[in-house]
Parts: C-alpha cells; sequence; structure tokens
C-alpha cells in the first residue's frame, strides 16, 4: 500500500498534489485516522461492491480503534516541532521572508545578525534587483537597525550629519528606505569625523556592528554584523567657501551642493523615527538627480542606486 504525501512541495505539479489521481485500482476504501477493519468486514464490503459495482457502499460494521496517535504531550510536541520544520522549510523555498498573522503579529523567517543577507550582489546589482524584485522585509528592518545605530553613535559624538540622496528621498517620498534600497546613506561634516572613535579605529562595536573603510576613496561603511554584511554609508563632506563637496571620494549620483541645505538641519520621519536631514529636502534632491527628482523616482527605479 503506497503512502502518499499530500504536503505542499513547490516542484511538484497540480497532478501530483491531487489524491485522487494516485487511484489505480477498481474498488477504493475511504476510513478515518487510526482506524483497524477486520478480515470479516472487509470480506462484506467486496462482496457488496461485487454484488453493486455502480453504488458506493457504506459499512453498517464496526471498525476497531487502532493505536492512539498525539494523546502524550511528548507526542503532540513532536507533531508541532515537525509542522514547525517543515513550515520554515517551505518558506524557504518559496522565499518568504516574513509572515504577517491574523492577529498582526509578525513572524520573520529571513536573514538576522548571525546569518548572511539574502541576497549576493551579481556584477555589482543585488540579486533582487535582476529577480525584478525589491529588497527583502528583513534586510530592509536591519538597514534601518544598522541606520538608527549609527546615527544614535555619530548625534552622541556630536556630529553634525544628515540623511543622504538615496535615504533622503525615501524619507520624503514614503517616510522610510527606498523599496530596492540595497543600503542607506548618511553624511557628515569631514572635520567632524575625528570625534567617533569608531571610524577612526574600525572593526566591531560592544553592539556588533562592524566598522570599517572603504577600500577605494573617503568613506566608510557600517555593517550589520561580521556575518551580515548589509551596511550603511557614511559620506563625508569638506566646506569650502559655502560649498559641500565629497571628501575624496566619488558616487555617481554624489554631486557637490549649497552649504546653506545645512543650515539649520531639519527632522524627517524615517524608518519609525526622526531623523536629520536638509532642510530644503526637494530642492536638495532636485541638485542631486535632476529637476522633480521626487516625482520622477519610481519611473528612475533602481536606476538611481544603480547607475
Amino acid at each position: 500500500m503506497p503512502i502518499i504525501s499530500l504536503g505542499f512541495r513547490v516542484d511538484a505539479s497540480p497532478h501530483d498534489l491531487n489524491p485522487l489521481t494516485h487511484i489505480v485500482s477498481e474498488y477504493v476504501l475511504i476510513v478515518p485516522d487510526s482506524t483497524r477493519v477486520s478480515r470479516r468486514v472487509l470480506q462484506q464490503v467486496v462482496a457488496a461492491a461485487t454484488a453493486f459495482p455502480s453504488q458506493a457502499i457504506a459499512v453498517e460494521g464496526k471498525f476497531g480503534a487502532g493505536r492512539s496517535v498525539l494523546k502524550s504531550p511528548a507526542a503532540k510536541q513532536k507533531a508541532s516541532r515537525h509542522m514547525r520544520d517543515y513550515r520554515i522549510a517551505l518558506y524557504k523555498n518559496l522565499g518568504v521572508k516574513t509572515v504577517i498573522r491574523e492577529d498582526n503579529r509578525i513572524q520573520w523567517f529571513g536573514c538576522k545578525k548571525e546569518t548572511q543577507r539574502c541576497f549576493p550582489p551579481v556584477q555589482g546589482t543585488p540579486s533582487y534587483i535582476l529577480s525584478g524584485r525589491n529588497t527583502p522585509p528583513c534586510c530592509r528592518k536591519n538597514i534601518r537597525r544598522t541606520v538608527a545605530h549609527v546615527l544614535h553613535t555619530l548625534l552622541h559624538a556630536g556630529v553634525r550629519c544628515w540623511l543622504e540622496t538615496t535615504s533622503l528621498l525615501g524619507a520624503v517620498i514614503r517616510g522610510d528606505l527606498l523599496p530596492w534600497a540595497e543600503y542607506a546613506e548618511i553624511g557628515i561634516h569631514a572635520s567632524d569625523v575625528t570625534r567617533v572613535s569608531w571610524i577612526q579605529r574600525g572593526g566591531a562595536d560592544p553592539d556588533g556592528f562592524i566598522w570599517e573603510r572603504a577600500t577605494k576613496g573617503h568613506y566608510y561603511r557600517v555593517a550589520y554584523s561580521a556575518s551580515n554584511r548589509i551596511y550603511v554609508l557614511v559620506l563625508p563632506f569638506v566646506a569650502k567657501n559655502g560649498t559641500m563637496r565629497p571628501a575624496d571620494w566619488v558616487k555617481a549620483h554624489q554631486k557637490e551642493f549649497p552649504e546653506r541645505h545645512l543650515h539649520p538641519l531639519a527632522q524627517i520621519q524615517f524608518g519609525g523615527r526622526q531623523a536629520p536631514a536638509p532642510n530644503d529636502a526637494r530642492a536638495f534632491l532636485d541638485l542631486k538627480l535632476g529637476n522633480s527628482a521626487v516625482e520622477r523616482c519610481y519611473k528612475i527605479g533602481p536606476k538611481l542606486l544603480y547607475p
């Protein structure tokens, strides 16, 4: 007697998942779980089915109870673990990163501080971009956490800092990261870099975030952890004659801008908290990205980040 699993499989066809397609015999006996049928009752069923081949047969005989299942606490716990492991494996196969339940509880199944991020780069472009998807929700959550940690560290040290181009654009449009963001950008005054010990010496801070200088150019990265390399860019700008210029580093969408955009700094909603920002965010973004940058954002899409 074959045992057919009704568990959902990503690689299974609808035909394979339909139990009726596996029936190849002339007669079928359907019984509840954990049921034992005596030989006498089975013979009666066969005789009735033979006499009335075009009709369904209901048995008026008594079925015996089989071995009880899931009665003990240990058995129930084992079944619960099995279902949990099956569900996690299913989410992994389907690429599900987070589940929001009916009572609004959120369960995460994506990357964590102790694991690698969810996506590899392909020639410098995140794999999810090439697949036509947005940033996985767990990676977005980890970017937000890194942003919050970096801003807290910088502001506590008295550093003048602000949300930069792509992160500022996301804050203006939706109060959060752009849907396809691979990282966040924070600008700082280059003269304030010496105030932050972790920028100077690098390495893992007490909370496990990794501070490091980029191999090319005078800017910095802060990774979520040694394993999970989702990150925030810290971009120093030099003030000269009323203009803020990138401090010996180059990124395609980073341009100089008037210093007046930082005097005074404003506050903007970003990822569930307030963050420092240029005082005229839309005009600032038009300088960096061209006229009507906010209105054109979704038409530009990921090309803004990966020109």
